[in-house]
């Protein structure tokens, strides 16, 4: 049987020029190599840099959905959602002080700083009841530069109800329209 392996072997012809082709395909030694041909020689890398750009956006995601613990809904009126209160100054992440707090607007068309435009006050990762949202309201700019027109009618758990702007909040579930002409 190797006899007849080595006899096929030797009768097996290279096609002509077949090696004059493969000298001109491969490249000069010390020419530019593609950026991606350290990664094609090294499957072991590629893997583990596909394992891990997979788990950095599953973590993504997870943060974006949540946990899926439920959290009892605050009191008040509202479609069973509830939205968390954010304040992009990092000082206020825990503290409860008035320097801290935001404000809950009585009409989100009007400036959100102006003086009789006050519904009451919430502060960093308070959960509040939400009605629903409006999508026209006045344009509002948090502390880190974000800008939002939208404003969620919400219910604190104080019992406060107004407009919370969506600078100060970060949640991302749907949020039913508020009718037209409501405000």
């Amino acid at each position: 049987m190797r006899a007849r392996l080595r006899a096929a072997d030797e009768e097996i012809q290279p096609p002509p020029g077949l090696w004059t082709r493969i000298a001109e395909s491969a490249p000069a030694p010390g020419a530019p190599r593609s950026p991606l041909s350290f990664l094609r020689r090294r499957p072991q890398l590629m893997t583990v840099l596909f394992t891990v750009a997979a788990l950095a956006l599953g973590l993504v995601v997870w943060r974006l959905v949540g946990t899926g613990s439920e959290r009892p809904a605050p009191p008040g009126p509202g479609t069973g959602l509830e939205v968390t209160v954010y304040n992009s100054e990092p000082a206020c992440e825990k503290a409860r002080t008035v320097r801290c707090a935001l404000r809950l607007a009585r009409d989100p068309h009007q400036a959100y700083a102006a003086p009789g435009n006050a519904a009451g006050r919430v502060w960093n990762g308070d959960r509040l009841a939400t009605e629903c949202v409006l999508t026209n309201g006045r344009l509002v700019r948090d502390k880190a530069g974000t800008v939002s027109n939208r404003w969620y009618r919400v219910t604190s758990a104080e019992g406060a109800e107004g407009w919370l702007p969506g600078v100060h909040t970060r949640d991302v579930h749907q949020v039913p329209l508020c009718p037209s002409g409501e405000s």
